[in-house]
């Protein structure tokens, strides 16, 4: 689908696309470690509300949902289920693969089709317009933060060099900045811009 955001234009995927991997599977990796950290209502509360996706590899989808319901992408990340970390091969991680990506390559989406990202959680925004804001780097703090916290909005960039554009839906809300620490620095920078 394509919607014009006042002069550009965003492209984005079919919902129908979403809802299909957005449930509890036990074949989760991220979901079966979410399951040892909090009971399946709060997990289910998680899938739900920030529409976590899962593979059939049992892989993580996390989809980029903008603040009009408009899905811009989902990444999808590998974890290990017992630590919730990310799973490393050597010393690199398992790279990460994009749901826009994988349907241009089965011609599901066109090959013009370009994406314009958004905040991981964004479109809960519109769902707790009074809650405040805490900003993170990483979906997966998001989500276990959210977990602990459901009195904020927990919201993420998607990686430490995201902080940009993306955070103008922002404006008018109370915020809280939090960076991974080795990002401290430079996110102090970016909010002064």
């Amino acid at each position: 689908q394509r919607m014009a955001e006042s002069d550009e234009v965003i492209n984005s995927i079919p919902m129908d696309i979403v809802r299909r991997t957005v449930r509890i599977n036990p074949t989760s990796d991220f979901l079966h470690f979410l399951i040892t950290v909090f009971d399946e209502e709060i997990v289910g509360r998680l899938v739900e509300e920030y529409m976590i996706g899962v593979t059939k590899a049992g892989d993580a989808v996390f989809y980029q949902i903008d603040k009009d319901g408009r899905c811009r992408t989902g990444k999808v990340m590998k974890y290990n289920r017992k630590t919730g970390h990310r799973i490393k091969y050597g010393s690199v991680k398992t790279p990460i693969t994009w749901v826009h990506s994988l349907l241009k390559q089965q011609g599901v989406l066109p090959k013009e089709w370009e994406l314009k990202q958004c905040l991981f959680g964004e479109h809960l925004l519109q769902k707790y317009p009074d809650k405040t804001v805490c900003l993170v780097e990483a979906e997966k703090t998001a989500i276990i933060c959210s977990g602990f916290m459901p009195e904020y909005v927990w919201v993420a960039v998607g990686g430490k060099s995201q902080l940009g554009d993306k955070v103008e839906v922002l404006a008018g809300r109370t915020i809280l900045a939090i960076p991974d620490v080795d990002a401290q620095e430079s996110w102090m920078e970016k909010i002064k811009e």
